[in-house]
């Protein structure tokens, strides 16, 4: 069960998946009230609670009065190889994996534009890497309940799976491939750097290629959120699906 604050983040999570339980205090503003009024007129079960349940259950400072309770919306892979089987033989499929992205704000951007560009899974370390947490979710507004992520003790390991299973693997890299002349169709996995040092050697090495987006600024890159909503653009637009 997962509890989602924020009025972005609550409209979305009701909307997509009605069959939660809306928490409200006895004390609302405008904004919370109205969303309120909405999810009843939506058939929302909504439950009055007091101020103190709500920070209790919170664990913010202030959540604006309003929590949605409710299942993951998304697969719940216990391994690559689930999702690889899952997959079956489709050729089309889109994978991004992020090399010790450890901001949360980061990672719940990602998975902003990994909802809203329909790509297929997100690779993350076990280790030194941003976890799933209240942050992650408003940030993501509410896109972490619909995205399929999977964690895994070693992305090198992974990344040779895949690489066994078809794909092709470029590394995000400011030395790389201008996008535009970049192919990104089939079954395509993308690896993201960590917001301080960027992909690691190792990691870098396994990847068939590396790719960069061609800018005219005056500092030397874009954040990795940023770079990766540009890059999963790029993917859609080249698959027509745009």
């Amino acid at each position: 069960m997962r509890t989602i604050y924020g009025f972005h983040a609550i409209e979305e999570a009701y909307r997509k998946y009605p069959h939660g339980t809306l928490l409200a205090a006895e004390r609302l503003n405008d904004r919370a009230a109205k969303i309120k009024e909405e999810a009843v007129r939506a058939g929302i079960k909504v439950m009055t609670v007091s101020d103190e349940e709500i920070r209790r259950l919170s664990g913010v400072a202030d959540c604006k009065g309003l929590l949605y309770r409710c299942r993951s919306i998304r697969e719940n892979y216990s391994s690559l190889h689930d999702f690889l089987k899952a997959i079956g033989s489709r050729e089309e499929v889109r994978i991004f994996i992020l090399d010790s992205v450890t901001d949360p704000h980061n990672f719940g951007a990602i998975l902003r534009s990994v909802d809203q560009f329909d790509m297929d899974l997100v690779i993350t370390r076990n280790k030194r890497s941003a976890k799933e947490n209240d942050t992650v979710a408003v940030t993501s507004a509410g896109a972490v309940n619909y995205v399929n992520t999977l964690s895994v003790t070693n992305l090198n390991t992974a990344i040779d799976e895949l690489k066994d299973n078809g794909f092709w693997v470029y590394g995000a890299d400011i030395r790389g491939t201008e996008l535009p002349q970049a192919k990104l169709n089939g079954r395509i996995a993308v690896v993201m750097g960590s917001e301080g040092k960027g992909l690691s050697r190792l990691t870098a090495e396994k990847c068939d290629g590396k790719i960069t987006i061609p800018t005219c600024g005056n500092i030397d890159s874009l954040n990795v959120s940023v770079a990766a909503g540009i890059l999963m653009y790029e993917i859609r637009r080249q698959t027509r699906q745009l």
